[in-house]
């Protein structure tokens, strides 16, 4: 049986990745906001594209880049030389996989908020939302565990992945602070739409960003990905080998050396 074989270039996912983010952002600009200043409803258009809105091209586009980054993670977690950084790439395919359906199903919005929000209440100011209470602690305890794994890792993945957690946690967290901010005040609805384009612009720019670092990271070390159906000889436990250049032993030692 002839396997299928999967081809990705680093440079022309990032086109496709950032350009739909940026014409995303620039739809929500056009239709949410023009809508809102005009007064017209252009044929619903407005909540097809609007970034703070849920069950629309956005929410759909963030869920599936973060499924992605699940995806790519757990290939990763193929290529590696030791146990420990095995388990440190199959957690975070895990993490962003819970991310990806958080982003579905609005848990950290709608479930996690709405608990704390009947338990004790909104805050003011930055903390008017009350999902951040229990986000925040996390991040910073995922983060401090990381560290080992992100200095093991090439300087220039490394720099890349910490390039995009800014991204992504400036746009979750800080961004979606002043909005909070700015529903606390009461502020004009079309402020609150120009926050929720630079918030989602930076978390969808963050998680492609990702993504690219790690394809990147894969075509170094001369991964490829076979699909086969059926009973190859050849195949993994999974059924879904992950091939290396020939020279795979000492790959990601190497590649840590010329980065």
């Amino acid at each position: 049986m002839r396997p299928i074989s999967l081809s990705v270039s680093p440079r022309r996912l990032a086109v496709f990745l950032f350009g739909t983010t940026a014409a995303l952002v620039a739809g929500h600009v056009l239709f949410t906001m023009g809508s809102e200043v005009t007064g017209h409803p252009m044929y619903r258009l407005p909540r097809f594209f609007n970034l703070g809105g849920e069950a629309n091209l956005p929410a759909y586009f963030s869920a599936a880049i973060l499924l992605l980054a699940a995806g790519l993670l757990a290939l990763t977690a193929r290529t590696a030389e030791t146990r420990w950084m095995r388990i440190g790439w199959v957690v975070l395919a895990a993490g962003f996989a819970l991310m990806s359906l958080d982003e579905a199903t609005l848990i950290h919005e709608g479930l996690v908020g709405s608990i704390l929000l009947n338990q004790i209440g909104r805050g003011e100011g930055a903390t008017y939302y009350r999902w951040y209470l229990l986000y925040i602690p996390l991040v910073v305890m995922i983060g401090a565990l990381y560290v080992p794994f992100l200095l093991r890792l090439p300087r220039r993945l490394a720099g890349w992945f910490l390039a995009a957690a800014a991204l992504f946690l400036g746009g979750a967290i800080g961004v979606e602070m002043v909005e909070s901010t700015l529903a606390y005040t009461e502020a004009s609805t079309i402020r609150i739409m120009v926050n929720q384009a630079i918030e989602e612009g930076a978390e969808m720019a963050g998680v492609s960003l990702f993504n690219v670092a790690l394809v990147g990271h894969l075509a170094r070390l001369g991964a490829r990905l076979d699909l086969g159906f059926g009973a190859p000889e050849a195949a993994g436990p999974a059924g879904i080998p992950l091939h290396g250049a020939p020279e795979a032993p000492g790959t990601e030692a190497a590649a840590r050396q010329l980065a």
